[in-house]
């Protein structure tokens, strides 16, 4: 296998996305963005820094795009790293003392083991090297029996929780080359459009996931953003595991607790209890996205409260404008739950409202000013995209409103069930436990306040649960089904938090006085019981995809991208193709195809284009193919893809998920090809299976009779017109030379 051939295989290429990512948002941020003054550790840290930066990098992305200079993006960046750095070192050498820098230090060291040996020989160097061995080899000991087994300990089951996390929900990414579900094309498609300086180009909509993905595309050289998508959507679902452990333990300080609720969901989150199709864990979704971000922001909406550090307010509002630009019912939920966590903390600490009321204004603020777009958008005369304003939101909540959501959420139960149940046992649970530490703190000497505090954590941790809880049952939900829909998926993975409550509630005391090795093995072990009784009780059901065209139709489009010169190819096939060339070849519809040739111009020997191999001043005979690449490749689909009929609010809708007009339409194309390749000699048959069939067509363009002719080019929608009648499929269509 060749170095080209091994970049390319999926487990190569999705650590090149994942290396990317971790530059992108790990990475840069550490050299560009200031150390929080609220981080306690370097995961604070870490975590803080990511949620600032996604804040920045989609400000300054949209900025740059409007004004068409994304593709600068790569330059600015260096200019705030070397700002960084100049600031930095000139902090240094204002700052530094004698004897402080990099170097002298050890120079000094090694000028005063000189000066000694000039004094007393040999022996001292000798006895100051095994003082220097000795001391290190005590200290390693004891680095390593105090510090070392119990953060590895602690360190290898979250490692494993997120590698089998990623594992599970990465598997489909390997075996299948289409994107699921259909939104990721549509990603897709925003994110080269962002990447072009378009950053709305069907629209307005948050741009916040494909501003990330074009990002994310500067800091992946030779992957292209196909890629990209297709193992985001895995790695959104990691994040959001990373999120529930991260919340659980900077709220809990229980490394039990956030195993708990990471291991639940990361391991189990295939049970339809969570209200999260497996499709939605494993696609590149914004509101899956949004809640991750949320869930690793929550700490610092409850600790502006506890900690009353301005710090955690900034990271509040910088959290709820990311996720505001990623995705508005994500925004929502972060929001709603920021608010009960700090109002849940408030009751628990039982302190003055002006924090809880700081984090209200500081989340609103940030929302506000993240959709700030939509009216600017609106005033300059930007249309909203067509989910936002579709009929679809238009329908009466009373009509089919469960049977909506039931497909929506993925469950044949809506209401609440044992896995809700156990999340508010465990809030409230929490709850209680929460009020009684805070309570023996006020009133026992020995407590230092930072306990106090953590049991004010534990609280507001309590209340975002419970405001889950309340939420997993959408149905009072005064607001339309879409909108619910999502609030429900989300909130149902935020039940994990709740178990993770409910597990610290259950460990705050006993271990308190103990051992950092006995701490780390008790909890560890306690949370893999945890995990393994909730595995059995709520079993892992079906993993589905929602794919929009068949896989070979993905592969083939693919390798005729890899393997044809940029822009010398043009592919007629559906609009998933088109998301996926797009950028690199031409294209064209195959309704508007379908619609603009006819088995009479097929059958006429002079339509034919003179052949590659023929003389360069070869004349044509007729008219010639309307196309100017030298390259066409046709998809028809002998088996229509099945699709679910939707409310016709534009072509795609019409002429693709009507299964009969998309029958239809294959019928005319495969009619016309039939015949043209049957009366002619520059097609043949690129690739054939049992779905779908491709035809190839190689000649030399007429460029000048192609840019003169209007075929091809209208892409009028006339709603109803097209496509009434005829053969309902390829099957249907008698080929004369076939009977």
């Amino acid at each position: 296998m060749g170095l080209q051939e091994l970049l390319q295989t999926p487990l190569v290429t999705l650590l090149r996305v994942l290396t990317g990512l971790v530059l992108a948002v790990g990475v840069l941020p550490a050299f560009v963005l200031p150390r929080p003054t609220s981080a306690r550790s370097g995961l604070d840290a870490a975590a803080v820094r990511l949620v600032r930066w996604t804040a920045v990098v989609l400000v300054v992305s949209q900025l740059l795009a409007i004004i068409r200079l994304f593709h600068v993006l790569p330059i600015v960046l260096l200019c705030a790293y070397g700002h960084w750095y100049r600031r930095r070192h000139e902090g240094r050498l204002r700052t530094r003392g004698p004897g402080e820098g990099l170097l002298q230090r050890p120079w000094l060291a090694f000028a005063d083991l000189l000066h000694r040996f000039e004094q007393h020989g040999m022996a001292v160097v000798t006895t100051a090297w095994d003082g220097i061995l000795v001391a290190a080899r005590r200290h390693r000991e004891r680095l390593v029996a105090r510090r070392v087994l119990p953060l590895a300990l602690l360190l290898a089951p979250i490692a494993a929780i997120l590698a089998t996390s990623l594992g599970m929900r990465v598997v489909q990414a390997f075996r299948f080359q289409t994107l699921s579900p259909p939104d990721a094309y549509v990603i897709l498609t925003w994110a080269k459009s962002f990447a072009a300086n378009q950053p709305f180009p069907d629209g307005l909509y948050p741009p916040g996931l494909p501003a990330l993905v074009a990002f994310v595309g500067k800091t992946t050289p030779g992957v292209d953003l196909y890629e990209i998508v297709r193992y985001t959507g895995p790695l959104i679902g990691m994040l959001l595991v990373f999120g529930l452990f991260y919340a659980c333990l900077r709220l809990t300080g229980n490394i039990g607790a956030a195993l708990v609720a990471a291991g639940t969901f990361g391991l189990f989150g295939t049970s339809y209890y969570w209200h999260s199709p497996w499709a939605r864990q494993t696609g590149p979704l914004p509101q899956e996205l949004g809640l991750a971000i949320a869930l690793i922001a929550l700490p610092s909406a409850v600790l502006a409260v506890t900690e009353r550090d301005r710090d955690h307010l900034l990271t509040t509002a910088l959290a709820a404008l990311a996720i505001g630009l990623i995705h508005p019912a994500s925004c929502l939920v972060f929001v709603v739950l920021a608010i009960a966590g700090a109002i849940g903390a408030t009751l628990v600490a039982r302190c003055s409202p002006g924090p809880a009321l700081a984090v209200v204004v500081a989340a609103a603020a940030g929302a506000v000013v993240a959709h700030l777009y939509l009216p600017i958008g609106l005033l300059l005369g930007l249309p909203l995209f067509r989910g936002l304003d579709s009929p679809f939101i238009g329908v009466e909540i009373e009509q089919g409103r469960d049977a909506f959501l039931e497909g929506l959420l993925g469950t044949s139960a809506l209401g609440h069930n044992p896995l809700s149940l156990l999340a508010l046992a465990g809030a409230g649970l929490a709850l209680v436990v929460a009020f009684a530490l805070f309570a023996r703190s006020r009133i026992s000497p020995g407590v230092h306040p930072s306990g106090a505090q953590a049991f004010a954590a534990l609280g507001g941790l309590a209340g975002i649960a419970l405001a889950a809880v309340a939420a997993y049952d959408v149905r009072w939900i005064p607001l339309p089904t879409n909108v619910t829909g999502s609030i429900g998926g989300l909130v149902g993975i935020a039940l994990a938090l709740g178990l993770g409550a409910g597990f610290a509630a259950l460990t705050p005391l006993w271990l308190a006085r103990r051992g950092a090795m006995v701490r780390a093995t008790a909890l560890v072990t306690a949370a893999a019981l945890s995990i393994g009784g909730f595995g059995l009780a709520f079993e892992s059901g079906p993993r589905g995809r929602e794919p929009s065209e068949y896989e070979s139709t993905a592969a083939v489009t693919r390798d005729i991208m890899k393997n044809q010169d940029a822009y010398s190819y043009t592919v007629v096939g559906t609009p998933q193709q088109r998301q996926a060339i797009q950028g690199v070849g031409a294209f064209i519809e195959l309704w508007v195809f379908a619609r603009d040739v006819t088995v009479r111009d097929a059958r006429d020997p002079g339509f034919v284009v003179p052949d590659l191999s023929s003389l360069m001043f070869a004349r044509d005979l007729g008219e010639s193919l309307p196309i100017p690449t030298a390259d066409i490749y046709v998809f028809v689909e002998k088996q229509p893809f099945p699709v679910t009929a939707r409310t016709a609010t534009g072509p795609t809708e019409e002429y693709y998920f009507d299964p009969a007009k998309r029958g239809r339409i294959m019928a005319t194309v495969y009619a016309w090809a039939e015949y043209y390749r049957h009366y002619h000699t520059d097609m043949d048959i690129h690739h054939e299976d049992e779905h779908i069939v491709v035809y190839r067509i190689r000649r030399r363009p007429n460029t000048v009779a192609a840019a003169a002719s209007p075929q091809f080019k209208d892409y009028t929608w006339e709603p109803g017109v097209l496509f009434n009648g005829g053969p309902a499929s390829p099957a249907e269509v008698e080929i004369p030379w076939r009977m």
